[in-house]
C-alpha cells in the first residue's frame, strides 16, 4: 500500500500483527528505492517497545508521543522543530 500511494509521511506503529511486524515494515520500506525516502514516524502504545527501540537501528526515527505533531509538521516543512 505505501508502495503503491507514496505517502508523504509514514506513521508506523511498532506492533502491528506481532511485535516485529512494525520492524519488517520499516525494513521493507528502506530496501525498496521507491520508499526509502518517504520520512517515518515510529511510535507505539507499548512503551517499553519504544525505550527498547531508541537503543537500536530505529532510534533515530522513535519519536516520542508528546513531540508527535511537531516532528509531522517538521517532517511536512511546516515549521522548524525546536
Amino acid at each position: 500500500m505505501i508502495r503503491e500511494h507514496k505517502p508523504d509521511l509514514v506513521i508506523l506503529d511498532l506492533w502491528l500483527e506481532d511485535r516485529d511486524a512494525g520492524g519488517e515494515v520499516l525494513g521493507m520500506m528502506e530496501l525498496d528505492p521507491t520508499t526509502k525516502h518517504i520520512p517515518v514516524i515510529i511510535c507505539t502504545a507499548h512503551s517499553g517497545a519504544v525505550r527498547r527501540t531508541k537503543q537500536t537501528a530505529f532510534g533515530t526515527r522513535a519519536t516520542a508521543i508528546d513531540d508527535l505533531l511537531a516532528k509531522i509538521a517538521f517532517l511536512l516543512g511546516a515549521v522548524p522543530l525546536s
